[in-house]
């Protein structure tokens, strides 16, 4: 059994350096999601001095562009410098899952076998690149770390719901100080509104209900099932703890939320997995052993199989051409650097690439003009354009 134990830890521990194996390697890839982009853009301008969606608008969480400002602070403005950020962030969740698992009384390898399935899924669900969900991932993983095996008592319960209030206020109000002290903040509400007001789209097609919804929560919900078959057999009856219920409300929210938009993007799913990888333990904290070496081999399993495919894609993004990167020097080959330009295709990408400001805030165009995936256009071409000139002439 210990050289089983053995064995099981070290698979864990190739298949978790396999997954940042991955992403190390793709440090300088530019094309899996223009998304980063946008983010980077926004924090380009905060490094230039301005506010946050005073110059690039976007609708993404404030407080998350000062992280990729702080990346390119640091890195410069690179591809490397922004995927590095979702390296990191990949990086401590995973380690946050670790020791979480642990926190719930499991093993070694329990714990390094989740953490890499984690890791790997973050991928295969479209995390490659440094987006939103990505970056987030630590926070969300080390609340659950927090409230794992807290005491259930009201005085508790009450003073956990005045510090997470109080901490969510401090931080929504530490990100939006800059807007608050300017008196801007009322503007970037309006324009969030108006945005995501025409943001959601039709009911989607059952085919993208079945690729980006029903099969990656089936997949992820393959350990628990091992786990709910694991402790029907060491207890013969189901009855859960505390954090198996407070992960389940996690997960719920986290569905639902993807579900809100309608837009079905895999990638959306990814805040579904600090709760869907703790579950497992959260159930078989009380089992014998045995049952969760069994638990182990499962996850693994499930971690190795994703992981083939995901190495197997890989020697293709390394050498696959970049419509983007060769439009970018084209661009800075043409142009003087500071030349705005206006860009119709792979918008914020060539916009970050190239170097070069942009001769509209909004670089999204797809958001405002008939082309957004069904959804109606709020502004037309002109509008964008016009905006975006009065914009830079105000400034």
């Amino acid at each position: 059994m210990a050289a089983l134990t053995r064995m099981l830890t070290g698979g864990a521990a190739i298949l978790l350096l396999l997954a940042f194996y991955a992403r190390w390697k793709t440090l300088a890839v530019t094309t899996f999601d223009g998304d980063e982009y946008a983010f980077a853009l926004v924090a380009r301008d905060i490094l230039q001095g301005k506010l946050p969606y005073t110059g690039i608008f976007d609708n993404k969480p404030v407080g998350l562009n000062y992280l990729f400002a702080l990346a390119q602070a640091l890195g410069g403005q690179t591809v490397a410098a922004i995927h590095a950020l979702g390296l990191v962030s990949a990086a401590l969740a995973a380690a946050v899952i670790y020791f979480s698992t642990r926190r719930l009384q499991m093993s070694r390898a329990v714990a390094l076998g989740l953490a890499a399935l984690f890791a790997t899924e973050t991928l295969h669900l479209g995390g490659w690149a440094s987006m939103s969900e990505l970056v987030a991932l630590p926070f969300l993983c080390l609340a659950n770390y927090l409230t794992l095996e807290q005491p259930l008592r009201w005085q508790s319960i009450l003073a956990r719901g005045v510090a997470i209030s109080f901490g969510f206020v401090a931080a929504l109000a530490l990100a939006w100080l800059p807007q608050l002290l300017s008196g801007d903040l009322q503007h970037y509400l309006a324009e969030q509104a108006q945005y995501h007001g025409a943001y959601r789209s039709p009911f989607p097609p059952l085919w993208l209900w079945r690729s980006n919804f029903i099969e990656p929560l089936s997949f992820l919900s393959l350990p628990t099932v091992v786990a709910c078959v694991l402790y029907g057999i060491a207890h013969r009856r189901l009855r859960f703890g505390r954090a198996f219920w407070l992960l389940s409300l996690q997960l719920i929210g986290a569905v639902l939320a993807n579900c809100a938009s309608n837009r079905l993007y895999i990638h959306y799913l990814i805040l579904a997995l600090p709760a869907a990888a703790l579950l497992p333990a959260a159930m078989l904290r009380t089992v014998p052993l045995n049952n969760s070496r069994w638990l182990a081999l499962a996850v693994l399993a499930c971690a190795a199989f994703h992981q083939i495919s995901l190495l197997r894609a890989l020697p293709d993004y390394l050498v696959r051409p970049s419509l983007e990167a060769d439009a970018a020097r084209l661009i800075e080959s043409r142009t003087l650097p500071n030349s705005a330009i206006m860009v119709f295709n792979a918008q914020h990408t060539i916009y970050y690439l190239s170097h070069r400001p942009a001769a509209t805030r909004f670089v999204f165009q797809n958001h405002y003009l008939s082309t957004c995936d069904g959804a109606p256009a709020i502004k037309s071409a002109l509008q964008v354009l016009q905006l975006g000139l009065a914009e830079k002439h105000h400034c």
